[in-house]
Protein backbone atom coordinates (compact mmCIF):
# COMPACT_ATOMS: atom_id res chain seq x y z
CA UNK A 1 0.00 0.00 0.00
CA UNK A 2 1.44 3.29 -1.06
CA UNK A 3 1.26 5.97 1.65
CA UNK A 4 -0.58 9.19 0.83
CA UNK A 5 1.25 12.43 1.32
CA UNK A 6 -0.60 15.26 3.05
CA UNK A 7 -0.02 18.74 1.67
CA UNK A 8 -0.43 21.29 4.42
CA UNK A 9 -1.23 24.92 3.83
CA UNK A 10 1.75 27.13 4.76
CA UNK A 11 1.08 29.25 7.87
CA UNK A 12 1.85 32.42 5.91
CA UNK A 13 -0.96 31.64 3.44
CA UNK A 14 -3.39 30.94 6.27
CA UNK A 15 -2.38 34.22 7.89
CA UNK A 16 -2.87 36.12 4.64
CA UNK A 17 -6.35 34.69 4.19
CA UNK A 18 -7.28 35.51 7.76
CA UNK A 19 -6.05 39.09 7.34
CA UNK A 20 -7.94 39.44 4.05
CA UNK A 21 -11.15 38.33 5.77
CA UNK A 22 -10.51 40.75 8.63
CA UNK A 23 -9.97 43.65 6.23
CA UNK A 24 -13.08 42.72 4.25
CA UNK A 25 -15.19 42.69 7.43
CA UNK A 26 -13.71 46.02 8.53
CA UNK A 27 -14.53 47.54 5.14
CA UNK A 28 -18.08 46.19 5.35
CA UNK A 29 -18.54 47.74 8.81
CA UNK A 30 -17.24 51.10 7.60
CA UNK A 31 -19.51 50.99 4.55
CA UNK A 32 -22.52 50.24 6.71
CA UNK A 33 -21.66 53.04 9.14
CA UNK A 34 -21.19 55.51 6.28
CA UNK A 35 -24.62 54.68 4.85
CA UNK A 36 -26.24 55.10 8.27
CA UNK A 37 -24.57 58.47 8.87
CA UNK A 38 -25.48 59.76 5.41
CA UNK A 39 -29.13 58.90 6.12
CA UNK A 40 -29.65 59.84 9.78
CA UNK A 41 -26.49 61.68 10.90
CA UNK A 42 -23.69 60.97 13.33
CA UNK A 43 -25.88 61.42 16.42
CA UNK A 44 -28.09 58.48 15.43
CA UNK A 45 -25.20 56.17 14.57
CA UNK A 46 -24.91 53.23 16.99
CA UNK A 47 -22.66 50.20 17.06
CA UNK A 48 -25.75 47.98 17.18
CA UNK A 49 -27.15 49.59 14.04
CA UNK A 50 -23.89 48.88 12.22
CA UNK A 51 -23.94 45.27 13.40
CA UNK A 52 -27.55 44.83 12.31
CA UNK A 53 -26.86 46.21 8.84
CA UNK A 54 -23.85 43.91 8.30
CA UNK A 55 -25.48 40.90 10.00
CA UNK A 56 -22.94 40.31 12.76
CA UNK A 57 -22.82 40.63 16.51
CA UNK A 58 -22.18 44.00 18.11
CA UNK A 59 -19.12 42.41 19.71
CA UNK A 60 -17.63 42.01 16.23
CA UNK A 61 -17.99 45.75 15.64
CA UNK A 62 -16.18 46.49 18.90
CA UNK A 63 -13.41 44.08 17.88
CA UNK A 64 -12.60 46.37 14.97
CA UNK A 65 -13.53 49.71 16.56
CA UNK A 66 -13.27 50.07 20.36
CA UNK A 67 -15.76 52.97 20.47
CA UNK A 68 -18.19 54.98 18.40
CA UNK A 69 -15.66 57.81 18.39
CA UNK A 70 -12.99 55.55 16.88
CA UNK A 71 -15.47 54.38 14.25
CA UNK A 72 -16.47 57.94 13.30
CA UNK A 73 -12.81 59.00 13.23
CA UNK A 74 -12.02 56.24 10.74
CA UNK A 75 -15.08 57.16 8.68
CA UNK A 76 -13.91 60.76 8.50
CA UNK A 77 -10.35 59.74 7.69
CA UNK A 78 -11.39 57.41 4.86
CA UNK A 79 -13.84 59.96 3.46
CA UNK A 80 -11.26 62.74 3.33
CA UNK A 81 -8.61 60.42 1.88
CA UNK A 82 -10.94 59.41 -0.96
CA UNK A 83 -11.68 63.06 -1.68
CA UNK A 84 -7.96 63.93 -1.63
CA UNK A 85 -7.17 61.08 -4.04
CA UNK A 86 -9.93 62.26 -6.36
CA UNK A 87 -8.64 65.85 -6.29
CA UNK A 88 -5.10 64.71 -7.03
CA UNK A 89 -6.43 62.65 -9.94
CA UNK A 90 -8.32 65.52 -11.58
CA UNK A 91 -5.42 67.92 -10.98
CA UNK A 92 -3.13 65.48 -12.79
CA UNK A 93 -5.55 65.29 -15.71
CA UNK A 94 -5.84 69.08 -15.72
CA UNK A 95 -2.04 69.51 -15.80
CA UNK A 96 -1.91 67.44 -18.97
CA UNK A 97 -4.59 69.58 -20.57
CA UNK A 98 -2.97 72.87 -19.54
CA UNK A 99 0.30 71.73 -21.10
CA UNK A 100 -1.41 70.56 -24.28
CA UNK A 101 -3.24 73.85 -24.87
CA UNK A 102 -0.23 75.95 -23.83
CA UNK A 103 -1.64 77.94 -20.92
CA UNK A 104 0.72 80.59 -19.57
CA UNK A 105 1.48 80.63 -15.79
CA UNK A 106 -1.23 83.17 -14.92
CA UNK A 107 -3.89 81.35 -16.97
CA UNK A 108 -2.92 78.06 -15.36
CA UNK A 109 -3.00 79.56 -11.85
CA UNK A 110 -6.49 80.96 -12.44
CA UNK A 111 -7.76 77.64 -13.80
CA UNK A 112 -6.24 75.68 -10.89
CA UNK A 113 -7.90 77.91 -8.32
CA UNK A 114 -11.27 77.81 -10.04
CA UNK A 115 -10.98 74.02 -10.34
CA UNK A 116 -10.52 73.63 -6.57
CA UNK A 117 -13.96 75.09 -5.87
CA UNK A 118 -15.55 73.30 -8.81
CA UNK A 119 -14.12 70.04 -7.45
CA UNK A 120 -15.77 70.57 -4.07
CA UNK A 121 -19.07 71.22 -5.84
CA UNK A 122 -18.67 68.08 -7.96
CA UNK A 123 -17.99 65.98 -4.84
CA UNK A 124 -21.58 66.60 -3.71
CA UNK A 125 -22.82 64.42 -6.58
CA UNK A 126 -19.84 62.09 -7.06
CA UNK A 127 -19.16 61.43 -3.34
CA UNK A 128 -22.57 62.03 -1.73
CA UNK A 129 -22.05 59.82 1.33
CA UNK A 130 -18.63 61.29 2.10
CA UNK A 131 -19.93 64.84 1.62
CA UNK A 132 -22.90 64.29 3.89
CA UNK A 133 -20.65 62.66 6.50
CA UNK A 134 -18.39 65.71 6.62
CA UNK A 135 -21.38 68.06 6.87
CA UNK A 136 -22.97 65.90 9.55
CA UNK A 137 -19.81 66.00 11.63
CA UNK A 138 -19.53 69.78 11.19
CA UNK A 139 -23.14 70.17 12.34
CA UNK A 140 -22.72 68.13 15.53
CA UNK A 141 -22.57 70.33 18.60
CA UNK A 142 -21.12 67.61 20.85
CA UNK A 143 -17.71 66.15 20.10
CA UNK A 144 -18.10 62.55 18.98
CA UNK A 145 -14.48 61.81 18.17
CA UNK A 146 -12.09 61.94 21.14
CA UNK A 147 -8.91 63.95 20.70
CA UNK A 148 -6.80 60.81 20.84
CA UNK A 149 -8.42 59.58 17.60
CA UNK A 150 -8.25 62.86 15.69
CA UNK A 151 -4.68 62.63 14.42
CA UNK A 152 -5.26 60.80 11.10
CA UNK A 153 -8.44 62.80 10.43
CA UNK A 154 -6.73 66.14 10.94
CA UNK A 155 -3.76 65.01 8.86
CA UNK A 156 -5.92 64.06 5.88
CA UNK A 157 -8.02 67.22 6.23
CA UNK A 158 -4.93 69.42 6.28
CA UNK A 159 -3.71 67.77 3.07
CA UNK A 160 -7.02 68.67 1.39
CA UNK A 161 -6.86 72.25 2.66
CA UNK A 162 -3.17 72.55 1.78
CA UNK A 163 -3.95 71.70 -1.85
CA UNK A 164 -6.39 74.59 -1.86
CA UNK A 165 -3.93 76.88 -0.11
CA UNK A 166 -1.31 76.05 -2.76
CA UNK A 167 -3.79 77.02 -5.48
CA UNK A 168 -4.48 80.33 -3.72
CA UNK A 169 -0.75 80.95 -3.24
CA UNK A 170 0.04 80.28 -6.90
CA UNK A 171 -2.76 82.62 -7.97
CA UNK A 172 -1.33 85.37 -5.75
CA UNK A 173 2.19 84.78 -7.09
CA UNK A 174 0.86 84.98 -10.66
CA UNK A 175 -0.95 88.22 -9.74
CA UNK A 176 -4.29 86.63 -10.66
CA UNK A 177 -5.75 87.56 -7.26
CA UNK A 178 -4.69 90.08 -4.63
CA UNK A 179 -2.57 89.02 -1.64
CA UNK A 180 -4.50 87.89 1.42
CA UNK A 181 -4.70 85.25 4.16
CA UNK A 182 -4.39 82.08 2.08
CA UNK A 183 -5.66 79.43 4.50
CA UNK A 184 -8.51 81.69 5.63
CA UNK A 185 -9.64 81.96 2.03
CA UNK A 186 -9.58 78.19 1.55
CA UNK A 187 -11.51 77.48 4.75
CA UNK A 188 -14.09 80.18 4.06
CA UNK A 189 -14.49 79.13 0.44
CA UNK A 190 -14.81 75.40 1.13
CA UNK A 191 -17.24 75.75 4.03
CA UNK A 192 -19.32 78.36 2.19
CA UNK A 193 -19.66 76.03 -0.79
CA UNK A 194 -20.68 73.12 1.47
CA UNK A 195 -23.27 75.31 3.16
CA UNK A 196 -24.85 76.47 -0.10
CA UNK A 197 -24.87 72.88 -1.40
CA UNK A 198 -27.46 72.15 1.29
CA UNK A 199 -29.97 74.02 -0.84
CA UNK A 200 -30.17 70.82 -2.91
CA UNK A 201 -32.50 69.52 -0.19
CA UNK A 202 -34.98 72.24 -1.17
CA UNK A 203 -34.95 71.57 -4.87
CA UNK A 204 -38.33 69.83 -4.72
CA UNK A 205 -39.88 73.15 -3.62
CA UNK A 206 -38.45 75.26 -6.45
CA UNK A 207 -35.87 73.67 -8.75
CA UNK A 208 -34.78 77.04 -10.15
CA UNK A 209 -34.52 79.02 -6.92
CA UNK A 210 -32.70 76.17 -5.16
CA UNK A 211 -30.48 74.99 -8.01
CA UNK A 212 -27.42 74.14 -5.92
CA UNK A 213 -25.13 73.81 -8.95
CA UNK A 214 -25.90 77.34 -10.10
CA UNK A 215 -25.85 78.82 -6.60
CA UNK A 216 -22.53 77.30 -5.59
CA UNK A 217 -20.82 78.29 -8.82
CA UNK A 218 -22.14 81.83 -8.42
CA UNK A 219 -20.79 81.89 -4.87
CA UNK A 220 -17.34 80.61 -5.91
CA UNK A 221 -17.08 83.04 -8.84
CA UNK A 222 -18.13 85.91 -6.57
CA UNK A 223 -15.48 84.95 -4.00
CA UNK A 224 -12.77 84.81 -6.65
CA UNK A 225 -13.88 88.20 -7.94
CA UNK A 226 -13.77 89.56 -4.40
CA UNK A 227 -10.19 88.31 -4.07
CA UNK A 228 -9.28 90.29 -7.16
CA UNK A 229 -9.65 87.90 -10.11
CA UNK A 230 -10.64 89.85 -13.22
CA UNK A 231 -13.70 88.93 -15.26
CA UNK A 232 -11.47 88.08 -18.21
CA UNK A 233 -9.29 85.71 -16.16
CA UNK A 234 -12.36 84.14 -14.61
CA UNK A 235 -14.05 83.57 -17.97
CA UNK A 236 -10.91 82.00 -19.46
CA UNK A 237 -10.46 79.77 -16.41
CA UNK A 238 -14.11 78.71 -16.55
CA UNK A 239 -13.71 77.76 -20.22
CA UNK A 240 -10.74 75.53 -19.33
CA UNK A 241 -12.56 73.85 -16.44
CA UNK A 242 -15.64 73.31 -18.60
CA UNK A 243 -13.47 71.69 -21.26
CA UNK A 244 -11.85 69.51 -18.59
CA UNK A 245 -15.31 68.40 -17.45
CA UNK A 246 -16.05 67.15 -20.97
CA UNK A 247 -13.12 64.71 -20.65
CA UNK A 248 -14.41 63.18 -17.42
CA UNK A 249 -15.86 63.98 -14.00
CA UNK A 250 -14.29 66.84 -12.05
CA UNK A 251 -14.43 64.57 -8.98
CA UNK A 252 -13.20 61.25 -10.43
CA UNK A 253 -14.13 58.02 -8.61
CA UNK A 254 -11.34 56.28 -6.68
CA UNK A 255 -10.69 52.64 -5.82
Amino acid sequence: MVGMSVVSTPPAVVGDRREARRQARRAALLGAALRIVSRVGVAELTMQAVADRVGCSVGTVYTHFPSKGALVAELQNQAVLRIVQSLQSVRSRAAGRYAAVGLDPSERAAAELLLYGEFIIACWDEFPEESHLLLSVLAERDRVVPEADLGPVLGATMVLLALGRDAVHDAVEAEVIAPGPEMDRVVVGATAILGVLLTSHLGHIDATAFDHHRLTRTLWHDLLGGWGMSRGDLDRAAAEVDALALDGPLAPPVE
